[in-house]
């Protein structure tokens, strides 16, 4: 068989694994949810399988005869097996919500349950895919001296792959085929690649290259005793060192990826490209690492070397992390690019690319080089076939892997932060290396004394910057609140006399007028609207204002709060002047829990849904609460009368917008539109009439508590409420608007390179959106109002519906020329003129 066509053929494998794992993740989010314990499980399930193939494989090799022929087998189960689960998914649903009846109620149970059920659905085509590494080498490597050479090779092709499957199925697959389609044709590469290997195999009738029985053999008239000891030996060091670098590797990605949200987000993009350059790395570094196995007799004072370099790399990453990347220099030549509007979308991919290479390009390349090193010195005193060498090793570096994720995100993470957590893995290259360097009994005394200064140069480096700081956040904050948790690092922050909450940098909450207006709104507006609300569900509750807000109506009985951060509950404690106490109000009730499993799993009925989420270019998980799917399941825990309300930034791309509201309203009859100048719009939705009754809300206005509440955002009255109503949003019958849902979550990557557009309209995405919503009240007939406003008569409405107008009209122009008082002069002239 060709090697270069198989090359080429395992690549696209890689790029297929990749592919795989990241719709699996997708497409398994639907029945666990979205927290970081789901998407964990679901990761380490796949690797679980790698593992579970590489070692099974490693017992059928002996009988092999045509290790070619079964990989083409196990990537025609690979397909058909994708296509299998992707179309009997339905009965998935129907497994999770048994197990949480069955389990829910213990969270360890059910968290385990969870796994093993997951692991369970997808293991046989993993296992597949972690069979094919060992079998491909296997083939192509009879005689020893090619051993190296094809390991490097393949893992290198393989992963250079997967480099291109993350950056395939994050860029392109799942916007325009989606998770399912993406799911189908992905499974469709499978088979063509199994397919095409038969083919090639019956046309060349060519059976695997002859045994290497008679080269084994004669290996083994040497000293067998004494191979036998040194294999014993060996055995056990180069496993474990296999094992040890896969669990450094996987801690140091996941923690690695938790840092740089603080400068690339956490944006679909963004993951996807920190995942490419660390493949790269690992790609680049396995070819790096033939020619070092070819040319290096003492491999194992290279692999000690390469270890303890790995150690004092990722202790400098501490200081890359906490200290340089916040550099003037830094932060005004690299980081502002992301930012700046003259720069196109694809110039900040290249800036995520330009900061994931310089904290962990270096340390990626060596990690590479390590694996094809411990597989060549694993696999030299060995009598054994070349595929269970590899075997052993991947088998054994995989589950070293999967206890590194699992242990970094659920432990060291929580446990000790990023700096400290960084410093014990580090402990495991340094230490490793120590014993590589000497077993090796080679320049060791010169090699300690360099690798010790470089180590307390590194060490004292590390100690520059105490905590990661946010675009708008600086080291003369005085920080009250830091924790890097399980999802998130969440801070508590002064600034300015004023009192903000961060996650991963991004301002969520604050004490401060702009901030503090939206937070109020979103917890008040829904009250003027609805005459009767007693049972709210509150999803998220960042600094938790919204949610005291919301208790002061005397109606209210309960309030369910969900809070997808943990660490944001002793964050919201430091707000408790401003939030009226919620962790001791009785009518509260906190969860931790993923929305959307909590709105699955609870069969609760509510009055009321308020969707607080954190919205923006930059975060993957908006489409969670922007989507269809999260619209209906809301809508089935929503009373027959009850009420939906979400917010949007007036700075939202415009057409992203428009899919915001077109989503929202594909599922619910009625959505209204309410704004607030200057950044705030508010959409209200419903299954029935959305009526703006005057004696209502004067009714609500008249308690002491909420006017006080409003009075410092100049809502002093009923009509300061009625001149905010920007009419209904009614679906276009010309023009067709797509929707954003979990299977084509087209917001998650149009929202970002259309923000970057935003000076392509004079007065940007505030003036257009505007205009846009104006041009849709301008539709609205009066006879329509006189409808909607109940308890005001028609000049009263008329009035009302003219000075909002000339309002709007009035934002639109300052928006574009900046002049506050010339673009308002007619509204205020009107208003003067007009006693309401």
């Amino acid at each position: 068989m060709n090697k270069k066509l198989v090359t080429v053929l395992f690549f696209l494998s890689g790029a297929s694994a990749l592919i795989y794992e990241i719709l699996w993740t997708r497409l398994f989010s639907f029945v666990l949810g979205h927290t970081y314990l789901a998407i964990t499980i679901i990761v380490a399930s796949f690797m679980f399988g790698l593992f579970l193939g590489s070692w099974l494989i490693g017992f059928f090799l002996e009988k092999c005869k045509n290790e070619l022929k079964w990989y083409a087998y196990l990537e025609l189960i690979i397909g058909a097996y994708a296509l299998l689960l992707l179309f009997s998914f339905t009965l998935t649903h129907a497994v999770f919500d048994g197990l949480y009846a069955t389990l829910g109620r213990v969270e360890l149970l059910h968290s385990l349950g969870k796994f093993l059920a997951t692991m369970l659905l997808i293991v046989i085509p993993t296992s597949a895919m972690g069979a094919t590494f060992p079998l491909i080498v296997q083939y192509f490597t009879k005689r020893k001296k090619y051993f190296g050479d094809n390991v490097s090779l393949f893992y290198s092709v393989n992963t250079l792959g997967g480099a291109l499957g993350a950056l395939a199925g994050g860029f392109y697959v799942i916007e325009h085929f989606g998770v399912r389609s993406g799911l189908a044709a992905t499974a469709g590469i499978s088979i063509v690649i199994g397919i095409i290997v038969l083919v090639l195999l019956q046309i060349s009738r060519t059976e695997a290259p002859p045994s290497e029985q008679g080269e084994r053999k004669q290996s083994q008239d040497g000293n067998k005793s004494s191979v036998k000891r040194t294999e014993g030996g060996d055995k056990l060091l180069y496993l474990s060192a296999a094992g040890l670098a896969g669990f450094a590797a996987l801690s140091y990605e996941i923690i690695w990826t938790r840092g740089l949200k603080f400068l690339i987000h956490n944006s679909t993009y963004s993951l996807s490209v920190i995942l490419f350059v660390f493949l790269v790395g690992i790609a680049v570094g396995s070819i790096v690492a033939k020619k070092i196995i070819r040319e290096n007799p003492n491999l194992q004072y290279v692999y000690g070397i390469l270890q303890i370099a790995m150690g004092l790399l990722a202790i400098f990453s501490i200081y890359l992390l906490y200290s340089f990347s916040y550099s003037d220099f830094f932060q005004e030549n690299i980081v502002e690019i992301i930012y700046d509007y003259s720069y196109t979308w694809l110039w900040a991919i290249a800036i995520y690319a330009l900061i994931c290479s310089i904290l962990f390009l270096a340390p990626s390349i060596i990690m590479g080089i390590l694996f094809p090193l411990i597989n060549e010195l694993s696999f030299k005193k060995v009598i054994r076939k070349t595929g269970k060498t590899v075997s052993s090793v991947y088998a054994v570096n995989t589950i070293g892997a999967i206890v590194g994720s699992l242990g970094a995100g659920f432990f060291l993470l929580p446990s000790f932060g990023i700096k400290t957590s960084i410093l014990l893995i580090s402990v495991i290259n340094l230490l490793l290396g120590i014993v590589f360097v000497l077993k090796a009994k080679f320049r060791i005394f010169s090699t300690f004394s360099v690798g010790a200064a470089l180590f307390f140069v590194v060490l004292n480096l590390s100690f520059d910057g105490q905590y990661l700081l946010g675009r708008k956040e600086t080291r003369q904050d005085r920080v009250l609140f830091y924790k890097e948790g399980l999802m998130s690092t969440v801070k508590v922050y002064e600034q300015n006399r004023r009192l903000h909450m961060s996650i991963d940098g991004i301002r969520i909450a604050s004490n401060q007028l702009t901030l503090l207006k939206k937070e109020k709104l979103i917890a008040h507006l829904p009250f003027f609207v609805r005459p009767d609300i007693r049972n709210v569900l509150a999803v998220g509750l960042a600094s938790g204002i919204s949610v005291g807000a919301m208790a002061l109506h005397n109606n209210v009985e309960q309030i369910d709060c969900v809070e997808l951060v943990r660490s944001v509950f002793p964050a919201a404690a430091y707000f408790s002047g401003s939030n009226y106490d919620v962790f001791d109000n009785e009518k509260i009730n906190l969860t931790y829990d993923d929305v959307y499993a909590f709105l699955k799993h609870n069969d609760g009925k509510y009055d009321l849904i308020s969707s607080d989420g954190k919205l923006g270019p930059l975060y993957s998980g908006n489409t969670v609460m922007l989507s269809t799917d999260y619209y209906e399941l809301c809508k089935t825990r929503m009373k027959e009368d009850g009420l939906f309300i979400q917010w949007a930034p007036i700075i939202t791309p415009h057409n992203e917008l428009r899919v915001m509201l077109e989503s929202l309203k594909r599922s619910f009859k009625y959505v209204s539109l309410f704004y607030f100048y200057p950044s705030d719009i508010f959409m209200l939705a419903s299954e029935t009439p959305i009526i703006l009754d005057k004696g209502h809300m004067d009714t609500v206005l008249s308690d002491r508590n909420i006017r006080r509440e409003l009075e410092r955002f100049n809502i002093r009255d009923s009509f300061s409420l009625l001149s905010s109503y920007m009419g209904v949003y009614e679906s276009s019958p010309n023009e067709a608007i797509r929707t954003n849902s979990f299977d084509r979550p087209i917001l998650e990557f149009e929202f970002m390179r259309d923000w970057k557009k935003s000076r392509r309209w004079e007065g940007g995405y505030r003036a257009k959106n505007l205009e846009y919503m104006v041009e849709n009240y301008e539709k609205t007939d009066l006879s329509f109002l006189f409808g909607v406003f109940k308890n005001v008569d028609k000049p009263t409405i008329e009035n009302i519906y003219k000075a909002s107008m000339l309002f709007f009209r009035g934002g639109i122009t300052f928006f574009k020329t900046g002049n506050f008082r010339k673009s308002f002069q007619e509204y205020t002239k009107f208003k003067e003129s007009v006693r309401f």
